[in-house]
């Protein structure tokens, strides 16, 4: 419970400085829910040697029913859940920018100062969430061994 709350906390620092998001001080809240599954699972995937695939790379041709092929359907939803961390957050700054009620973060500064246009918007949401990822999964980890 303690590292639960320890966590969500430091996303929500996090969050705070990169988005200029206020996280829910009670109960869940849904960006930092979102980024810390986002976490999770690449935390997951990044075992080495977890997939088959790791070892017989020859089984990526496959087709996704076959046995030995499972981890396609959990790749395919462990990106869908990146690529909602990547487009919620990052379509929330920018609807506060343009309705001018942002508050100061990485991201507003970024929009405002460099712009929108479709391949900055690609560096804003990579740069941010990578901000996000790397500050929460960091503080966390930080706890657990000291």
């Amino acid at each position: 419970m303690l590292l639960g709350h320890i966590r969500k906390e430091a996303g929500a620092v996090i969050l705070k400085v990169t988005y200029g998001y206020t996280a829910n001080a009670h109960g869940p809240d849904p960006l930092v829910d979102l980024a810390g599954r986002a976490i999770q699972t690449y935390t997951e995937a990044a075992v080495p040697g977890k997939w088959i695939v790791d070892t017989m790379p020859f089984v990526k041709y496959i087709p996704e029913g076959w046995p030995g092929a499972g981890w396609k359907s959990i790749g395919r939803g462990m990106r869908e859940t990146l690529q909602q961390c990547v487009e919620q957050p990052y379509a929330f700054v920018l609807k506060q920018v343009r309705e001018k009620r942002h508050k100061t973060s990485f991201l507003s500064q970024a929009i405002e100062n460099i712009g929108a246009d479709d391949e900055m918007a690609f560096i804003h949401k990579w740069s941010a969430c990578s901000m996000y990822a790397a500050g929460a999964d960091t503080v966390s980890y930080l706890y657990l061994v000291m």
